[in-house]
């Protein structure tokens, strides 16, 4: 008996079962002979998914119409998306940093960054068009 838990000892400290474990809860689709992923996947995945999209369709309404609402509406996701992939990143069990550590996920900074990025640019865009407006004229 002490021998076959000598020889199973070692089992336990493979890391097969920690990259089973994060990967298996972080990115289920993902297996080891598709190598690391890269941020380039994270934001594809991101640009493909409802709220990435949603985004992307105000950007491009905001490219070709005047209404203001549009480029507000664009920030205001793209600091939802930031604030919940920041939140998912940061909280929780460790899975997330894991996962990372693992290479079945990528970082998500430069993700975060982009976001941000597309939200002041939004912000910027509907204040510059705000300031464009002709005041009203007084009729007195």
């Amino acid at each position: 008996m002490p021998a076959a838990m000598l020889m199973a000892a070692p089992a336990g400290f493979l890391p097969s079962a920690a990259l089973a474990a994060a990967c298996d809860q972080a990115a289920p689709a993902w297996q080891p002979s598709m190598g690391p992923a890269s941020v380039i996947d994270a934001m594809t995945a991101f640009a493909f998914s409802p709220l990435g999209l949603a985004i992307l369709a105000l950007m491009f309404a905001t490219a070709v119409s005047r209404i203001r609402i549009f480029p507000i509406l664009a920030a205001l996701l793209a600091l939802l998306g930031a604030a919940m992939l920041t939140s998912h990143w940061a909280a929780g069990d460790g899975v997330y940093a894991a996962a990372i550590r693992e290479g079945c996920r990528a970082s998500p900074l430069a993700l975060i960054v982009c976001l941000g990025l597309i939200a002041l640019g939004m912000l910027g865009l509907a204040l510059r068009r705000a300031m464009r407006r002709k005041p009203d004229e007084d009729p007195a």
